[in-house]
């Protein structure tokens, strides 16, 4: 079940351990997926002007490619950030 939490969720859970354990390490691990937590809204931004460019790939199999590397980064932050990486 723990494997499925948000990601927002597991930050603030980690920051609350740390404090209550004054564990530097768990802060420190608190921090960095706050920082990756960041990364993926820079890279939401980034695929959202992304899907705004228009192709000039005449045989149109760079704009297939181009949509599927869209839509598979999408997928992986949804499972980064919401969980669900595990059944």
């Amino acid at each position: 079940m723990s494997r499925n939490i948000p990601l927002s969720e597991l930050i603030t859970t980690l920051e609350s351990l740390s404090d209550m354990m004054q564990n530097p390490i768990l802060m420190e691990a608190s921090y960095r997926i706050d920082t990756a937590n960041s990364a993926l809204s820079c890279l939401e931004d980034a695929l959202f002007y992304v899907r705004m460019y228009k192709s000039t790939d005449i045989t149109g199999e760079g704009e297939k490619r181009r949509q599927e590397l869209i839509d598979d980064s999408e997928s992986v932050i949804s499972l980064i950030r919401n969980g669900g990486l595990y059944p």
